[in-house]
């Protein structure tokens, strides 16, 4: 099992971005996360920041739990700023393969 800015489980590290947004705007992303083995899985705790020339911010804060054998749960929470009134929310994710 691999852990540490390489990613857990093999996948690679996301690098900050930079792009267009199909608009004609650009945008910055950066995400963050370090996996911690733990006795049943790998936790990866994670945050991740979006920014877009226009002024609209994106925030997300949260955790993925790795259990193996193709289980995986995650949990997030985010908030999105800009010109309106801030947005916020929360997701829960469940991966499974077989």
């Amino acid at each position: 099992m691999t852990q540490g800015l390489s990613g857990s489980r093999g996948r690679a590290a996301r690098a900050p971005s930079i792009g267009g947004d199909g608009a004609g705007g650009a945008r910055l992303e950066a995400e963050l996360g370090y996996g911690f083995r733990m006795q049943d899985g790998v936790l990866t705790p994670c945050a991740r920041f979006g920014y877009e020339v226009r002024g609209r911010r994106r925030y997300r804060l949260g955790t993925r739990f790795d259990l193996g054998a193709g289980l995986a749960v995650g949990l997030q929470a985010e908030r999105k700023e800009g010109a309106a009134a801030p947005e916020h929310g929360a997701r829960i994710d469940l991966r499974l393969r077989w």
